[in-house]
């Protein structure tokens, strides 16, 4: 993803491994593309190296949820 905030550029390397590896990396790219596309205004409005970290903790901690939900969706209780 190129230039998504002022001079820097975002890569990534999403070694996913196991039995749900490649869904994991698969997951964690298009989810983090995502959110970073829509948080483009907030991004820009970042100016200070802690604020950055807390944006990506907060991304990471959402992705995190989002596999959860989406691949190990909670169990429907029967009746």
């Amino acid at each position: 993803m190129e230039n998504f905030y002022k001079d820097m550029t975002y890569l990534a390397v999403y070694d996913g491994h196991g039995t749900f590896g490649r869904l994991a990396s698969d997951l964690a790219n298009s989810s983090i593309k995502e959110y970073i596309e829509e948080s483009k205004e907030v991004i820009y409005k970042i100016d200070d190296e802690e604020e950055m970290r807390r944006f990506f903790r907060d991304m990471y901690f959402k992705v995190q949820k989002k596999f959860r939900v989406d691949v190990f969706p909670p169990p429907i209780p029967s009746q």
